[in-house]
Parts: C-alpha cells; structure tokens; sequence
C-alpha cells in the first residue's frame, strides 16, 4: 500500500510500496515504447505491471491512457477511478484537500495528481460536471502552482454552470498568467456580470497578448489548422485560438455585449 509522508507545515507527499518501486525500471521502458508509437507492446507491458502490483497507480493510468484511445471510454473510467482510489486512500484520515499540500514537486507525488486529473477528465466527457469540477478544485488546492493546466479546466466547468465569479476568483488567482482560458475569460465572465469597464480594459489586454484568438471568435466559419507539431499546442498560435473557440465560442456567443465590444476593438 501506499503511505503518506510529512515533508512540513501541512505538506506531505506519497512513500511508493516496494513494488512500485522495483518496477520502475520496466514502466519507464513501457513509456518510452509507447511515445514511438508502439502502443500494443506498452499495453501488454503496463499490464503485466500492474498484474504484478495491482496497485501501480502510474501504470494504471496509462494503461487508461491506451483504452481512451481506443474508445474503451468505460474501462479508462474505471482504471483511472481505481488508480485514484488508491492514492485517496493513503490520503484517508491525514489529509484535508482545504489545507494541506501535496505538490507536483516531489515526483511520488505525480502518480496520484496524474490519475486523479484523469478521472476528473473522464467525468466531464461524461457529462459529469459537477464531480469533475469538484476533483478540479481539489488538485488546485492541493497544488496550487498547478502544473497540469487544471485551472483551465476548472474555468471550463464555471463557464458550463454560469458561475462567472467563480471565474473570476480564478482568473484573479492565476493574474499573471496567459493562457486564453485566463486572459479572455476574466474579461467574458466580467461582461456576464455587467463590469463593462473592467470588461472592456482586460479584454484589451487579452488581445494584446493573443490576438489570433480574437479573431478566431469573430470568424463566421471556421477551419482547424494544421498542427505544427502532432499532440501539441502551439502558445499563441492558430491551433492555440481554434481550440479556445472550440471550447469557449459558445459562452461568447451567448453574451452579445462581449462579442460587440470584441468586434469594436478589433476594428
């Protein structure tokens, strides 16, 4: 079983069993198999992992990876929940996801955040949002450098609940940040709530920085471009502001004030 180590002042990270840790060698050979596109062979190769510790948290979740692939949505689901359970519980009775940490920065800990990331994602494709958008604020309270772009998600969940101060309290938390979700959704969610003057200033900002997202909402039709390189997004590209429109269009579209205000400055 895993266990929970206190590392300080309300900071801990997870102590891997035995297993874990003696079949690290064979899951790094699996990963590396599996980024040169041999998928089968890392299949068979994270399942006899996980045949020898039922418990391998990193290996279930990839393994889950592979199902997602493949469309076997109900059996990524399902390893993805039992590779959380695990790590819930080693947290059971120690942990307080409102005050404790559990940071990307001790590798032990990735599993766990990985896994649990991933069934939150399986959630929200099912329709699920409330349950994935409570997981999202858990990972962010408990990693709130977050590392894994949580907080785009959780942006997400808001926006589809129509909460745009919780949109907002995001936003403000990330204020440096520039990713689309954070730059143009303070602006979306303030014309939501009727703060045209802040509105108006932030959305300003978010078009300095990503333009082509701008004009990817404004366009009357739209065509994904080709990616730059497979399985990734290109910061301030026209992969990047497809995707948010993808994602996004719809609550933009939805708040005529936004859209006229965008029009205008892009003009």
């Amino acid at each position: 079983m895993y266990q929970l180590e206190q590392v300080g002042e309300k900071e801990w990270r997870f102590v891997e069993p035995a297993c874990v840790q003696s079949l690290m060698p064979e899951l790094d050979e699996a990963l590396e198999i599996w980024e040169v596109g041999q998928e089968r062979t890392a299949e068979r190769m994270f399942r006899g992992i996980i045949d020898r510790c039922p418990d391998h948290m990193d290996a279930l979740h990839h393994l889950a990876l592979i199902m997602e692939n493949h469309g076997r949505n109900l059996e990524a689901y399902l390893m993805e929940k039992e590779a959380a359970d695990t790590g819930l519980e080693a947290l059971c009775g120690k942990f307080d996801f409102r005050s404790d940490k559990l940071e990307w920065g001790w590798l032990e800990n990735r599993p766990f955040l990985r896994a649990y990331h991933g069934l939150a994602l399986a959630h929200h494709k099912r329709g699920q949002i409330g349950e994935a958008l409570r997981i999202y604020e858990d990972i962010l309270s408990v990693n709130p450098n977050d590392n894994q772009g949580i907080r785009c998600l959780a942006v997400a969940c808001y926006f589809k609940l129509e909460q745009p101060n919780s949109v907002i309290a995001v936003c403000e938390k990330y204020e440096s940040d520039s990713l689309p979700e954070i730059l143009y959704g303070r602006s979306l969610a303030e014309f939501q709530l009727g703060a045209k003057e802040s509105a108006e200033a932030n959305l300003k900002t978010a078009i300095s920085e990503l333009p082509l997202v701008a004009a990817e909402l404004l366009k009357r039709r739209h065509v994904k471009p080709k990616e730059v390189f497979p399985g990734s997004i290109t910061h301030g590209g026209a992969d990047q502001a497809y995707e948010y429109w993808e994602r996004f269009g719809t609550y933009w579209e939805k708040t005529p004030e936004a859209m006229k205000m965008l029009s205008e400055l892009v003009a």
